[in-house]
């Protein structure tokens, strides 16, 4: 395993980007991802993973203080999942932790990240392809999936986009169903995919500051954020 991390603030961009890049980063490569920590503020941290290969973002979880400026609360998943969550009952020690988990039978929704495309897959639906209507919300800018049965309803939204200020349209909606999974896919605007790009390529950029695993943290050496 390779491993090389950095700290750095970086400038540029307006809006959300600006925010984002002058945050205090911290990125450390490890087992083929970049792996970037974002302190936005003093009450607010952000996660995400990059596939080194292809600058695929895989992950994006964040972190906030409570109100009344305790401990932070535990991670909130926006894009990926616990990867906790995602064992079995049957990979855990002894097999007796199955109350820790989502149970397996109730509808679990997990928003997922590809180059073109923002998707979730909702797993533990059972119902034909004909049951589902997945719809954008235009006043909310969410798209909305119910069945006809009135069995499951979710509203899905899309931060990247919200942050951003760019609005949902119907058209880029597609929806499958397979093996009790309904799979929707959103196709990303122009201006997501520049902004992953933007952001992976400053990544990548950044100097390295010592291997990750070595005592003590991170101790000075050159390179860059990206494989050794």
């Amino acid at each position: 395993m390779s491993s090389s991390s950095s700290v750095a603030s970086l400038g540029g961009g307006s809006g959300w980007e600006e925010q984002l890049l002058n945050a205090k980063i911290t990125c450390l490569n490890q087992d083929g991802r970049i792996k970037a920590h974002f302190q936005l503020d003093q009450n607010t941290e952000m996660a995400e993973e990059y596939d080194t290969r292809n600058g695929q973002l895989l992950l994006r979880k964040w972190r906030r203080k409570s109100t009344l400026g305790g401990a932070p609360k535990a991670w909130d998943y926006e894009i990926g999942e616990d990867a906790l969550k995602s064992v079995s009952s049957s990979e855990l020690p002894g097999g007796n932790t199955l109350d820790l988990y989502e149970s397996n039978s109730n509808p679990i929704c997990v928003a997922r990240n590809t180059k073109d495309n923002f998707e979730w897959r909702i797993r533990n639906l059972p119902y034909p392809l004909e049951v589902y209507d997945v719809n954008v919300n235009t006043e909310e800018n969410r798209i909305v999936v119910r069945t006809s049965n009135k069995k499951y309803f979710k509203k899905l939204p899309i931060p990247s986009m919200d942050r951003i200020g760019v609005k949902l349209v119907q058209s880029n909606v597609r929806f499958a169903h397979s093996n009790n999974t309904l799979v929707v896919h959103y196709r990303k605007p122009v201006e997501v995919i520049e902004l992953e790009k933007r952001v992976f390529a400053k990544l990548k950029s950044l100097p390295a500051a010592g291997d990750a695993g070595a005592a003590g943290g991170m101790g000075a050496s050159p390179g860059e954020c990206a494989q050794q």
